[in-house]
């Protein structure tokens, strides 16, 4: 077969580019991502999910019901919004299919003027004193609260829920200035009984602490400021919802769709695979650094161990990172930004150099040049201990089914199962407990694997695929058993 071989000059390239160009702007214009990534969530679930829902009005009405009535939005709605949404309600299966989120755009709107009226209202109610003489009951159980019916019924909801939030942190306070008077005077008393004197002569005494040395706050003093720190509270949140892009909330809305089919099929943006991954390998490539945000400053919490930033020794607790650069590229400024993007910058590829600007503890500024590595996120990972008691037993404790997602070398939770019931098993212990009740799942041909280390080999679990009449049984192949004593798991 002759293939024809075309000659690209100079003039055909810049043809060829503008052509392209003009492509991709109509592209952008004509389609929105959102629409896409819908349209191959869509075609992923009918080919393969196991029993995909119908794309119909019933589908429709459960999307639509399990995106709007959470907890966050009967706190910021009223009836008339879940009514105008609601013209939607059987129409979600037709934009799905047509590739539009006529549904999903209209609620953003409505949302993003609700938070910010909702801001300045809690800004309203916290600015001055709460009337606390009147009888009221608030709920709190978000499954028993119904919309408010107007602005009106919302905002005294609104000051109910603050109203309670400030009492929780009043009673507090009462309490804690209690025990301080009970603790303070118990002090006293044996230097009032050991000077022979009686607690009234006590003021007259040269050297003898006064029982009533401990400074009581009024109520109001107290109540101004549990009202001061609930509203300093309130606007972090605010500051934490006015960061949520309109990437995360429209993840939020894919889950709602995905969430019809059942509970465990999800859509993870880029960002959240990557953490998945992460979280199940129990490795990130970065600097070895945990981090915590306050007022807008990216602070270090912690160095990991035997991390890059340990071994570099220069980063410390409590600096605060102003900057980062890829190598000697120029710094970006991250005071404000948002924390997982600044985090982004500090991660990278292994081998690779990252250089933080940094304010120390005595305000001096500082650059620091760190190598990336790969860093084991220990926690993640299978754990031993042995119970005393009249018998000796082993406790081990599993938090995920993990394995090596990232392709990194990590951790396979099968091989470090292995590793625990032999650790155990040089202590002589008598029996032994697994505990799996904070497990979240994880690889199911780990979880073959690590049946097989307490059977002699056989068929572990059934899987049976959508379209396919055959069941594929996954079966332990490995003769070895690893422990055939007392078993005990925990779920």
């Amino acid at each position: 077969m002759r293939v024809p071989i075309y000659r690209l000059t100079k003039k055909s390239l810049v043809l060829f580019s503008a052509i392209l160009l003009t492509s991709f702007t109509l592209y952008k214009y004509v389609f929105d991502k959102n629409d896409v990534i819908f349209g191959l969530i869509n075609d992923t679930i009918r080919e393969y999910h196991y029993a995909p829902q119908k794309l119909d009005d019933a589908f429709s009405q459960k999307v639509f019901d399990q995106y709007i009535n959470t907890d966050f939005n009967k706190r910021f709605l009223i009836q008339k919004d879940v009514d105008e949404l609601a013209k939607y309600k059987l129409d979600i299966d037709n934009q799905i299919n047509e590739q539009r989120q006529d549904f999903f755009k209209a609620a953003q709107v409505i949302v993003n003027k609700r938070i910010k009226e909702k801001q300045d209202l809690s800004k309203e109610i916290l600015s001055k004193p709460l009337n606390y003489t009147t009888d009221e009951e608030y709920e709190i159980d978000s499954k028993k609260m119904s919309y408010a019916k107007t602005d009106e019924e919302l905002k005294k909801q609104w000051e109910m829920m603050l109203k309670y939030r400030v009492l929780a942190r009043l009673d507090e306070m009462l309490t804690k200035q209690e025990k301080d008077a009970e603790k303070k005077g118990k002090e006293v008393a044996p230097k009032l009984e050991a000077a022979n004197i009686n607690a009234e002569m006590a003021e007259t005494v040269e050297g003898v602490k006064k029982p009533l040395e401990v400074e009581i706050k009024s109520f109001d003093s107290l109540e101004a400021d549990a009202r001061r720190k609930t509203l300093k509270e309130q606007e972090d949140w605010f500051k934490r919802l006015n960061k949520i892009t309109a990437r995360d909330r429209f993840s939020e809305y894919a889950n709602a769709v995905t969430g019809v089919n059942d509970p465990h099929t999800q859509y993870f943006a880029p960002r959240e695979r990557k953490k998945f991954d992460q979280s199940m390998s129990g490795q990130f490539e970065g600097i070895g650094a945990r981090l915590m945000q306050k007022d807008g400053i990216l602070r270090v919490s912690e160095i990991i161990v035997g991390s890059p930033s340990y071994k570099q020794g220069e980063l410390k607790q409590n600096d605060d990172i102003l900057k980062v650069a890829q190598g000697a590229a120029e710094p970006v400024d991250i005071t404000n930004m948002d924390m997982e993007d600044a985090i982004e910058l500090i991660k990278g590829k292994k081998g690779t150099e990252v250089r933080l600007t940094v304010k120390k503890s005595d305000n001096s500024i500082k650059i620091i040049p760190i190598v990336r590595d790969v860093i084991e996120i220990e926690e993640t990972y299978a754990k031993s201990a042995i119970l005393e008691n009249k018998n000796k037993i082993g406790y081990i404790y599993l938090p995920s089914f993990y394995t090596d997602f990232t392709r990194t070398g990590a951790h396979h939770c099968s091989q470090d199962m292995r590793k625990e019931i032999e650790k155990l098993k040089k202590q002589n212990v008598k029996g032994l407990i697994i505990d799996l009740r904070d497990n979240g799942g994880g690889s199911l041909q780990e979880v073959v694997e690590m049946a097989g280390l307490f059977i002699p080999r056989g068929p572990v679990v059934q899987v049976k695929g959508k379209s396919n009449l055959a069941i594929n049984v996954m079966e332990d192949k490995n003769p070895d058993v690893v422990w055939d004593g007392p078993l005990s798991i925990l779920i």
